[in-house]
């Protein structure tokens, strides 16, 4: 089991009730959230929770599974009947759980903890990473853990890959000796494009609502700022340098800002920022929370995000709109309300 770090945080899923077209941002959709608490299991041990959007209706998922530790990596499936998440009881697994049965199906081993799995958008397949000859690779698979397509060049170490919102394309870093390349390729790992060669690191590339655009984590001078670049591997425009942390970044619904993690206020506090792709109308939305607050992500109509606040006595969930104004403290419990990164 993995000790209790501050750095640990909140990985928090939606769950979308509707179409399946994650750029229709003016849905009207049923909202869960899934994180991990040791509230109800011994201090280094944890459960998955679900709540209600407003903090309500806490429920523990996993209350009779063991082992589920801060590399689970929970996730809502798009339908809502399903979490995933890496299972470390014995062997790594790949695991769903039913929601209504809270019955587990064992998916796929796996040989590397950080196995970035998550659903496509018609939650029909599953993207996870591996590691073959210390190398991460891409993988596929289908809801039942079979019809696995190996999508990596297993020449090159590749990883952090994300789908489009119509789950036709995947982004993701491919890295060759100290050269790293911005790729994307068909789901079925067709069509493979480099959109970007540098010698610099790469990470966390996200497509725009509308699939024209991507953000990404791009370092100069071995300091990450954020850049975007069209699909086609043209427009390259960096947005910010420096403050900027090597962690998961996101476009607002109407694609005209980015949500994006930072230490603004120097190294002893990260903080969620908000700044428009002109690069401008910079905004700290956590600069009354002096604690650590990562991994921020929208709530389905766009208005408000999630995010894992953590300090050295535990960890709590909070919500706060995008534009700074009501900060809520979802969870509100003592100890560690958190999940692990992606």
């Amino acid at each position: 089991m993995k000790k209790i770090s501050i750095f640990y945080c909140i990985l928090i899923t939606f769950v979308f009730i509707g179409c399946s077209d994650i750029s229709d941002r003016n849905y009207k959709r049923v909202a869960k959230i899934t994180f991990l608490s040791n509230r109800e299991s011994p201090s280094n041990e944890f459960d998955i929770f679900l709540m209600n959007p407003d903090g309500s209706n806490q429920i523990n998922a996993t209350s009779d599974i063991n082992q589920i530790n801060t590399l689970s990596d929970p996730q809502l499936s798009p339908d809502g009947k399903y979490i995933l998440f890496l299972n470390s009881n014995r062997e790594k697994e790949l695991q769903l759980l039913n929601i209504k049965s809270r019955k587990c199906t064992s998916l796929i081993k796996v040989n590397y903890n950080n196995s970035q799995a998550k659903f496509s958008p018609e939650g029909d397949k599953i993207l996870f990473l591996t590691k073959k000859n210390n190398k991460r690779q891409i993988s596929i698979i289908n809801l039942k853990g079979l019809e696995r397509v190996l999508l990596s060049n297993p020449k090159f170490d590749e990883y952090d890959p994300n789908f489009s919102s119509d789950g036709c394309k995947i982004v993701f870093v491919s890295k060759r000796n100290n050269n790293f390349s911005l790729c994307v390729m068909n789901m079925d790992g067709t069509e493979r494009e480099t959109l970007i060669k540098k010698k610099g690191k790469l990470s966390n590339p996200t497509f725009s609502p509308n699939s024209e655009n991507i953000a990404f984590v791009n370092y100069v001078k071995k300091v990450p700022g954020l850049s975007i670049i069209g699909v086609d591997g043209t427009n390259l425009k960096n947005i910010l340098s420096g403050k900027v942390i090597d962690a998961n970044i996101y476009f607002t619904p109407d694609a005209t800002q980015l949500i994006y993690n930072s230490r603004a206020r120097g190294s002893r506090y990260n903080d969620i920022c908000i700044i428009n792709i002109e690069g401008k109308q910079f905004k700290n939305l956590t600069n009354s929370l002096n604690y650590i607050n990562q991994n921020a992500l929208l709530t389905p109509n766009g208005r408000s995000i999630i995010f894992n606040s953590a300090k050295f006595s535990g960890s709590e969930i909070y919500s706060v709109d995008i534009d700074g104004d009501n900060l809520i403290n979802l969870t509100n419990h003592p100890g560690w309300d958190q999940c692990p990164s992606i």
